[in-house]
């Protein structure tokens, strides 16, 4: 007899209709509808009013972009293998960038067993300079390392943004040759 009442509520749950509706929600507690539903052309595309998000919410988004903006990374070089050949002393600086802010401090730690300083959360550098993908990466910066205790690292690929191994003649032909997704993932493991 349980399960019948609960599969009935559940269909009951299933045909209510919503309470919060773009019917139900105050035009002063509305953004952006205006703007979109001038831009469809019959009134069924018309997208619903959304909710304002909440003073606070709107506070603490403003304060996460103000901290990426601010830079609350630490720059840093480290010295890397040109062609992870041990008999090649040929050397470089890779540029990656560090936040230890929330190490061991998290909202939600993971169980870690005995590493009491959070995980590491490890973003490979694209096509570009790393620090311009810094502010893109609010999940791992203003989320995931928060939540639990994690350390953000970010390293910058070779031949992209500073790391650049031969400074101004990085680009010369010859040159081009440690230009490789092996070595970039070579550089990733020795980082680390």
């Amino acid at each position: 007899a349980r399960v019948g009442r609960r599969r009935e509520a559940k269909r009951a749950a299933s045909r209510t209709p919503l309470r919060h509706s773009r019917w139900d929600c105050p035009s002063d507690q509305s953004i952006g509808s205006d703007a979109i539903n001038r831009v469809t052309k019959r009134p069924s595309e018309a997208l619903p009013i959304m909710p304002q998000r909440s003073a606070a919410l709107t506070a603490l988004a403003a304060a996460a972009v103000a901290a990426r903006r601010a830079g609350a990374y630490q720059t840093l070089y480290f010295n890397q293998s040109l062609t992870h050949d041990g008999t090649d002393p040929r050397t470089f600086s890779e540029r990656y960038l560090l936040d230890a802010t929330h190490a061991g401090n998290g909202t939600a730690p993971l169980d870690l067993g005995s590493c009491k300083t959070g995980p590491i959360l490890f973003y490979t550098g694209n096509e570009g300079p790393i620090d311009a993908f810094w502010s893109g990466n609010g999940f791992m910066t203003d989320y995931l390392a928060p939540k639990w205790g994690a350390v953000v690292l970010m390293a910058e690929a070779r031949y992209y943004g500073e790391t650049l191994p031969f400074g101004n003649e990085t680009f010369e032909p010859a040159n081009l040759q440690w230009l490789t997704t092996e070595l970039i993932l070579a550089d990733y493991a020795n980082l680390l």
